[in-house]
């Protein structure tokens, strides 16, 4: 592939397509030069079809571009040393043809010196040689992206400066290319002033301001990588498959997208957009309003690709972490890297029931990753019913998505909840999420019983409100998980969501669940598994643990995708195939590579054949909280021997989760009990029974995780008794009101106190996250800011900053939906 050469300058490279040389004279002792650094990406909390980087850390994507060979360029921020050190930033580099397989390149672009760090910028492609530097090419680069010194962040190259205002809060400049004036304009943030300035080049060397655009929206502390981009519109949200080219329509529109650092209404940093005009010079916004990307915590700084066609959807990818907590999550210790990108997502605009100017973002194609190409599980009849399924052994990456549609919605009256829990089957952890169909239609993501990472700024709740479409009278969701992250997308990407997770135990079982619907409404799911993308280094891959294996079990030929022409219908075509699932792709590689753990062990394959179950181990969800192991005992013995029950517990609290595991002597025994109780309501609850996959529980994954602290294992106050108690609780704080809230409003069927007194001083290294990343010698960004590290702001809040998850102390009420969800809710939404 190639990387950037040497020059003068060190803000504004230059390059020529495969030239080999580095871009710095200076090279930090620990990071190699002219070869991929190493990486392993078989850990238990590694992502497999998200981007990740090799090793240490990593956040803001940069520089993206596609080129005319039909490869995508990642450029990224990262540090290679052992722990984060924000002012020596890299710039990685790994290219891909399908965004999902990567392979990692060389470091592109290195420090000029000890105590320089090379921050956010981006690429273009220089094709009609405007800069003068490719007189016999058309596939020039040129990286234009900010250089951090103890004096300033300048934008330059060998006649420096290209751009210097003499201060440290100017950076992550954005270029693109304006056809109509036959002009290059970028957009660049003077970070404190809440302002983006727009200027414009015919040459890429000497640049004129134009105009700014300032104090818009949501303004935290600081405004930062800025994006402009023009966007196609779609006819219809609402159809099956929006991103159909009969459906995409070229507009003229454009969004600025503006990333703020710290002062989400979640607490640290978020993205926001204003749609609007833009003329060349001058950007107006359709209106003032803070339009947010993702109403998660976990992405951020997201970038679109340059070079793809106006008139087709946009590409992005986002920093997938939070600056609150990006550099203390336990991957670093664990598994030696920090920080994820987001899925790839389509982008367009719509206009939908209560938002114009919408931006609606889509994964990109999935279904090449389909393993097998069908869906593992599915039900055309969920209403009022669940689906379990057990992806321990079918699902090797442990990635899958599903999707769910709902269907003859009534308009009024309406009554209900559909819900999703991820769990594991060793420790009990869980993620879960779910919507309410009546009132104002909240939907919430909750990742508060997930154990191996504590932090007080790791929000636990997230919600928005989703209104049912009047014309459809249907909802659909869109899920993707993927061992430590999850992102969800509703109504056909309206709406989406990214957040990561650490459990302790690997998440293997899927249910979907669907509670008191109105008669009439129809449900259904479809789940797939996912199979693990290709990252390429020198390792490849070797499963340590023996619990996600190297090879899926089901195989699908796999190739590299068509490279796209330069016309833009042409292009249009081959998205849409993507989109449709209509290329192939070969299987990823399969090698080996030295294993940092202990030995494999030989005996696995026995032991798990033993574990297999017979036929005669049942899992049962819908357990009423009262019933014991004795009272369920008793329900099955009218069916045959009880050899023995479980009913799977909180560990703090030793609350019944609402699901367990009965075992009966003989298979037999077990299908009648399975036949004879399935369906029934005992004590208000439905009981729903499924074959288990093993006889036994999983024996618990090796390796070292932090979970939280016990309540017995505090000893006195914490760590200088700052975060003993629990006033930095993120879910005692506001949110984002009916809107995005991490607080209490929609909660009291989910709401307990079981977690809001856990002591937080086990590490002592969170003083990390207080780190000015762009600053040396100036002003600490984040001195004494303690309002940023609590998850949350009363600042769009509508009764006293609560959302979702407030301070009551009312137990939980089957949390994974096999009761109630949202009930016992009455009127209140009506009254608002």
């Amino acid at each position: 592939m190639f990387s950037l050469p040497q020059l003068a300058g060190l803000s504004l490279l230059l390059s020529f397509v495969r030239a080999q040389s580095s871009s710095s004279a200076y090279v930090e002792p620990t990071v190699p030069t002219g070869t991929p650094i190493p990486g392993d990406y078989t850990g238990a909390l590694r992502p497999q079809i998200h981007y990740s980087p090799p090793q240490h850390f990593m956040n803001d994507p940069n520089g993206m571009f596609l080129d005319g060979d039909g490869v995508y360029h990642l450029y990224y921020q990262c540090e290679n040393g052992e722990s984060p050190r924000i002012l020596t930033m890299h710039t990685g580099h790994a290219t891909s043809r399908d965004l999902y397989d990567w392979e990692n390149q060389p470091i592109a672009i290195y420090p000029g010196a000890d105590g320089e760090g090379i921050f956010s910028g981006s690429s273009v492609i220089d094709s009609n040689n405007t800069s003068g530097f490719f007189p016999d090419q058309t596939n020039g680069v040129v990286a234009i992206y900010t250089l951090n010194t103890k004096e300033e962040e300048t934008q330059e190259y060998s006649k420096n400066p290209v751009l210097s205002i003499g201060s440290t809060q100017f950076r992550d400049p954005k270029v693109t290319w304006y056809s109509a004036t036959q002009q290059w304009v970028m957009v660049v943030a003077y970070a404190q002033e809440f302002t983006i300035g727009f200027y414009t080049s015919p040459n890429l060397t000497t640049w004129t301001h134009a105009s700014n655009f300032s104090h818009y929206g949501l303004l935290g502390l600081q405004y930062e990588c800025p994006n402009l981009v023009q966007l196609p519109f779609l006819t219809n949200v609402s159809i099956e498959n929006p991103l159909d080219s009969s459906n995409v329509n070229s507009t003229d529109y454009y969004i600025l997208q503006i990333s703020i650092n710290p002062g989400a209404p979640l607490g640290g940093s978020i993205s926001q957009y204003f749609p609007g005009i833009f003329n060349g010079t001058h950007f107006s916004a359709v209106d003032g309003a803070a339009r947010i990307n993702d109403f998660g915590k976990d992405n951020y700084a997201g970038q679109f690709f340059y070079n793809i066609p106006p008139t087709s959807p946009q590409v992005s990818i986002a920093w997938a972490s939070n600056w609150q907590y990006s550099q203390v999550v336990p991957t670093g210790e664990l598994e030696n890297f920090r920080s994820a990108m987001s899925l790839p997502r389509y982008n367009v605009l719509a206009n939908t029931t209560r938002g114009d100017y919408t931006l609606v973002s889509l994964p990109y194609d999935l279904t090449p990753l389909y393993s097998p190409p069908t869906s593992l599980a599915n039900s055309s009849s969920l209403a009022n019913s669940s689906l379990l399924y057990d992806y321990s052994t079918t699902v090797p990456s442990g990635a899958l998505s599903f999707n769910w549609t709902i269907t003859s919605i009534p308009s009024v009256n309406t009554t209900g909840t559909a819900n999703f829990t991820f769990m594991s089957s060793v420790t009990g952890e869980s993620i879960r999420g779910g919507f309410f169909l009546g009132g104002d239609t909240p939907f919430f993501l909750d990742r508060g019983n997930i154990k191996g990472f504590d932090n007080p700024s790791f929000t636990n709740r997230f919600s928005s409100n989703n209104l049912i479409n009047a014309d459809t009278q249907t909802f659909r969701l869109q899920v993707v998980i993927d061992r430590s992250i999850i992102e969800v997308f509703l109504d056909n990407g309206l709406r989406s969501a990214t957040a990561t997770f650490f459990p302790q135990g690997q998440l293997d079982t899927l249910m979907i669940s669907t509670r008191e619907l109105n008669p009439g409404i129809q449900v259904s799911a479809d789940v797939y598994g996912l199979k693990r993308a290709t990252m390429a280094t020198t390792m490849d891959y070797e499963t340590e643990n023996g619990r996600y294996d190297d090879e899926p079990r089901y195989e699908r030929d796999r190739s590299a995708s068509p490279r796209p022409v330069k016309r833009d219908e042409d292009y249009m075509k081959q998205r849409d195939d993507n989109y449709r699932g209509g290329r192939d792709r070969s299987a990823s590689p399969n090698g080996r590579m030295h294993s940092r753990g202990p030995a494999p062990d030989r005996g696995g394959d026995e032991r798990e054949s033993a574990a297999r179950n017979p036929g005669s181990n049942l899992f049962v969800t819908g357990i009423h909280p009262r019933l014991n192991e004795a009272d369920v005992s008793r329900l099955f013995e009218k069916y045959g021997e009880v050899e023995g029950c479980s009913i799977m517990k909180d560990p703090h609290t030793q609350e019944s989760r609402g699901f367990g595991f009965v075992k009966m002597v003989t298979a037999e025994q077990a299908d009648a009990a399975k036949e004879g109780l399935q369906g029934e309501d005992i004590d208000g609850r439905t009981l729903s029974i499924e074959k288990a996959r093993r006889s036994r529980p999983r024996t618990p994954t090796p390796g070292k995780y932090f979970g939280p602290p016990k309540r017995d294992d505090i000893r006195g106050p914490p760590r200088g008794g700052r975060y003993g108690s629990d006033r930095y609780d993120d879910r005692r704080r506001g949110g984002y009101g009916g809107g995005y809230g991490g607080g209490g409003r929609y909660d009291d069927s989910y709401r307990s106190s079981r977690y809001d007194d856990r002591g937080y001083g086990r590490r002592d290294d969170y003083g990390s996250r207080n780190i000015d990343r762009y600053a040396s010698s100036r002003d600490d960004r984040y001195s004494s800011r303690g309002d940023d590290r609590r998850g949350g702001s009363d600042y769009y809040s509508r009764d006293g900053g609560r959302g979702y998850g407030g301070d009551s102390s009312a137990p939980s009420r089957d949390p994974y939906g096999g009761g109630k969800g949202y009930d016992d809710r009455d009127d209140r939404y009506s009254r608002r």
